[in-house]
């Protein structure tokens, strides 16, 4: 009596839970045993979530949630030992910590390390292990005591491809605060490893890498260890990164720190070898020569090469459990034509999109042959571009070639688009793949009835924009490859030529739109000091009676500015998009200035030209736009709308002969059969350190150069003397300083050499206005080529100018209005510029021990970091 207790009253005893737990050191035993009942789910939190601390506290001490938080909006993971001592529950010392931060997180995990935790950058120099070559692009380490702590920087297409280049499979594990990921569990938890393809192609001793190093694992150059065939963990079978079977265990103890949603953000597939070497195994070429060899050679281009590929399909060995039907746009075909697309070998049930076995009909394994990004290679459509309110019971998503491979241009679809310049020519094989609506990965086969309504559907999504793909193979070379430092980007992305926009991008189901970085940004923008508010729009801020004023004491010209309410200059502050190949950017290697022809004259008149548009509901990436930046972008165009109202009606009262011609602040602009207003924001004056060409009207000498010269001074002679010895001054003085690092004309790209031609002008300084990038760092007028053409959001501080300009004296024909009238030319002067997302916008307050946000968490004056870039899949558009 007494001794014997019901297993509900044992649950119910929270020692007793403990107790288990404390006798339960791998971790999937932990989180079975949690996933028993209410008890034991409450106490098993608490028992994962504190080994996790357990782990991370040496490293970070106090900090565990600034630590977790960092991860989080860096979409960071830990690898390496920690992970392992994760999974065992070991309590062995470790004393380096590995994380790997998504492609732009890098400086933000810097900040945390060096400022809040105080760890010092050790040898700069380090590169990370020549296994991560393809996927990492920085590292540091970092040391407090005894302790590292190292960063690794994914490259564009993703952090989890830095898993997959892991030396062996054992070292395919990664986490995060809320959960736990690892592939080839069943090797890993056997002490069994297999070399990945990353070190047997380096042709280098391997004795010391990864878990190689560890006497308990048993390491494999391939999977002839295994008794019998290799089934789903054939290292030539591809799987997708969140179909979680025998190839990878993911598992999750906190929602609010989710793995398994960042994993389904990354729509990944992968493979380990290209042939396997298990005699055992049907998918060993030595064994079957009915594997077919993917992708073919040549890829099938007409009706000939798409029968016999149809073929090799039916011949496969073993055969595919399961195919659908597809059309196809051959790039040779008179006609679209109806093939199959298997599913990948092993898969027995299609779950995504991403398990069909496309590489029959299209090359998506010339940079890659192991781990491809699908979601860059495809677009879905629910509805008509150009038409939404016509019926569709299905939608349609097209795959086409990955544009690294240079493919041919695909001539039926020139023809069914009815295209009319080759700059626009689509390149490569097309297949479109049928689903029913609003599920892409709920696929359905394609009839010869769907042919019509494809072609209607390419036409339109063709037709709806004016991008060329030879820009966008440009695109695809920077972007994609992840060799490229400065990616080209392009004003607008075509349906059937997309680069992969990472910073834009249309995010997948599930993504968090708040957690964002340009929805972050965006939001603090809206929110800092001096944007304009709703408050700061009214006559008691800009009053009516003061405005436009002269300014010539503080401003120095003779033109009228808008002043507050206080009279100093009225600056706006509101965040925008960039629009860097816009029709009024000027921001080339000759910025404003006309292509020939330069003088002293021309290079005073020398600006940038930025291009901005307003934030609009309409465009690619509004779903990531909070509400308040939308509404200043409307407050920005009604007030300058208001402001140049208010001037204008005092001159509409003159009779229409004597009324001025107007610049406005706008510039209309078209695009995609819309038409909307842009901003022309213009810098000031890149070269300010020129001569005055007004000097030299009364020769300047002295009483000591008297007698000296035999020439009889003239007024032009005099003037020129005078401009000359400037220029020297200038020169000297510029070229005197290296420390400053000053740049001058002649630093300048000028690839028409109209620089060349200036002379001793050549010597003058170049001005750098202040725009900085996401780091925080001043980027440099002879950067802008570079550096802003990967720009697209902005947050820029404005001030208001508006010149008269008088009618010239002399009527002529020939003249405009704007020659025989009077003008007001309307001008928006840039005063600072920061690029969105950055750093100061994105680092949480909870680095600040005291929990407030600091000053110094403003943009300007930031320490140097990336933008933070989140690589996702496509996702249903709905035009």
């Amino acid at each position: 009596m007494g001794l014997y207790l019901t297993a509900s009253a044992v649950l119910n005893v929270d020692a007793l839970v403990l107790e288990v737990y404390n006798h339960l050191p791998l971790l999937i035993d932990v989180l079975a045993w949690r996933a028993t009942n209410t008890r034991t789910r409450k106490v098993g939190s608490e028992v994962v979530s504190a080994r996790f601390a357990r782990i991370v506290k040496p490293f970070v001490r106090m900090y565990v949630p600034e630590l977790c938080h960092t991860m989080h909006v860096t979409r960071a993971i830990i690898m390496g030992l920690c992970a392992r001592q994760m999974l065992s529950g070991d309590d062995s010392h470790i004393n380096n910590l590995n994380i790997i931060v998504t492609n732009g997180g890098f400086d933000l995990f810097h900040t945390l390390i060096e400022n809040t935790l105080l760890y010092e950058w050790v040898d700069r120099t380090t590169k990370p292990h020549y296994a991560f070559n393809s996927s990492a692009q920085r590292f540091a380490k970092f040391k407090f005591r005894d302790l590292f702590f190292t960063v690794s920087e994914a490259k564009i297409d993703g952090l989890f491809k830095v898993v997959l280049c892991s030396p062996t499979t054992a070292d395919m594990l990664f986490m995060m605060a809320g959960g736990f990921g690892m592939l080839y569990p069943k090797w890993t938890l056997n002490n069994i490893a297999v070399v990945n393809r990353t070190i047997l192609q380096g042709n280098r001793d391997y004795d010391k890498v990864g878990c190689i190093r560890h006497s308990g694992f048993v390491c494999n150059d391939d999977t002839s260890f295994m008794l019998g065939a290799c089934g789903q963990l054939c290292p030539t079978q591809w799987h997708y990164i969140s179909d979680f079977g025998e190839q990878s265990l993911v598992v999750e103890w906190d929602a609010c720190f989710s793995l398994r949603s960042m994993i389904r953000m990354s729509h990944m597939i992968w493979h380990l070898a290209e042939h396997c070497h298990n005699n055992s195994c049907p998918y060993n070429p030595a064994n079957n020569t009915q594997v077919a060899i993917l992708p073919p050679i040549p890829i099938p281009c007409d009706l000939a090469t798409i029968q016999i590929q149809e073929v090799r399909i039916d011949n496969h060995t073993p055969h595919y459990a399961d195919r659908r039907r597809a059309l196809l746009y051959a790039t040779l075909a008179t006609a679209p034509h109806l093939v199959s697309v298997p599913l990948h070998d092993g898969v027995t049930r299609l779950m995504n999109i991403s398990q069909l076995e496309m590489s029959h009909w299209l090359d998506h394994l010339k940079r890659d042959k192991f781990i491809v990004l699908t979601g860059c290679l495809r677009k879905t459509f629910n509805m008509l571009p150009g038409a939404p309110d016509t019926p569709w019971e299905h939608g349609y998503t097209i795959i086409r070639e990955d544009l690294w491979t240079y493919p041919p241009p695909n001539a039926l679809i020139h023809d069914i688009a009815r295209m009319t310049d080759v700059h626009d020519d689509v390149t490569g094989n097309v297949l479109v793949i049928k689903h029913n609506k609003g599920d892409k990965h709920d696929i359905v086969d394609m009839t010869k009835e769907d042919a019509n309504i494809v072609d209607l559907l390419i036409r339109g999504a063709i037709h709806t924009s004016n991008l060329g793909t030879r820009e966008n193979i440009l695109v695809m070379a920077d972007t994609q490859s992840s060799l490229a430092a400065s990616p080209q980007t392009t004003r607008q992305s075509s349906p059937l030529s997309w680069p992969p926009s990472h910073e834009g991008s249309p995010v997948s189901e599930g993504t968090k739109l708040t957690t964002l970085p340009l929805h972050i940004s965006l939001l603090a923008s809206v929110k800092s000091a001096g944007t304009l508010t709703e408050e700061a729009v009214g006559e008691k801020n800009i009053p009516v009676e003061n405005n436009p004023c002269p300014l010539s004491v503080l401003m120095g010209d003779k033109a009228k500015y808008w002043v507050n309410g206080s009279g100093d200059l009225l600056c706006l502050k509101f965040p925008a998009r960039l629009d860097f190949h816009g029709k009024y950017s000027h921001l080339g290697p000759y910025f404003s200035l006309l292509d020939s022809g330069l003088d002293l004259t021309t290079l005073k008149r020398a600006r940038g030209h930025f291009e901005l548009h307003f934030l609009s509901p309409d465009d690619e990436e509004s779903a990531q736009y909070p509400q308040e930046a939308l509404n200043m972008s409307r407050r920005v165009l009604k007030t300058l709308s208001a402001l140049t109202t208010e001037v204008e009606d005092v001159w509409n009262a003159l009779p229409q002969s004597e009324q001025p011609v107007m610049s406005a602040f706008f510039r209309a602009c078209s695009a995609n059969e819309q038409d909307n207003f842009v901003l022309l924001v213009q810098s000031e004056p890149l070269f300010k350190d020129l001569p005055n060409d007004n000097q030299g009207a009364v020769p300047r000498v002295s009483r000591s150069n008297i007698g000296r010269s035999k020439v009889l001074l003239s007024p032009s002679k005099a003037k020129k003397l005078a401009q000359n010895k400037e220029e020297k001054s200038s020169s000297s003085n510029n070229g005197g300083s290296t420390a400053s690092k000053v740049v001058h004309i002649h630093d300048l790209y000028d690839p028409d050499s109209h620089y060349s031609g200036l002379g001793s002008l050549h010597n003058t300084k170049v001005e750098c206005p202040d725009i900085q990038d996401s780091q925080g760092t001043l980027i440099h007028p002879q950067d802008y080529r570079t550096k802003l053409q990967q720009a697209r959001f902005i947050e820029v501080e404005v001030y208001l100018k508006l010149w008269r300009i008088p009618p010239k004296t002399k009527i002529d024909q020939m003249m405009s209005d704007r020659e025989k009238f009077c003008s007001w030319n309307y001008q928006i002067i840039m005063h600072q510029m920061q690029l969105l997302p950055c750093t100061a916008y994105l680092k949480p307050a909870v680095l600040d021990p005291k929990g407030k946000r600091k000053a110094s968490d403003e943009p300007k004056g930031q320490s140097a970091r990336k933008r933070t870039n989140i690589v996702s899949d496509d996702m249903d558009i709905n035009f």
